[in-house]
């Protein structure tokens, strides 16, 4: 069941990725941000769009991955082999 959680989490994780893309990629958000990162000591501008893209998908993944294993150890799915929970 980890294998399981752990794709459907990956699944979930490009699906939100792409929507949040979709939802603050536009271009009425992109001026609003571009207007901040010129006026906006707190707002940080990256030299490259692709490595910045990167780490958002990574941390996003890292947070999907946390809420499916928990929801799958939750409902009550095994995520670690049975003999492991036998010892303890």
């Amino acid at each position: 069941m980890l294998v399981s959680a752990l794709l459907w989490g990956l699944v979930a994780g490009v699906i939100h990725f792409m929507l949040i893309g979709a939802l603050y990629g536009n271009p009425f958000v992109d001026a609003i941000y571009q207007k901040a990162m010129k006026e906006e000591p707190g707002v940080k501008g990256w030299p490259s769009r692709p490595k910045y893209l990167l780490i958002q998908l990574a941390g996003t993944q890292v947070e999907v991955w946390i809420l499916a294993l928990e929801g799958a150890a939750r409902h009550g799915l095994e995520l670690v082999y049975p003999s492991v929970i036998d010892h303890y």
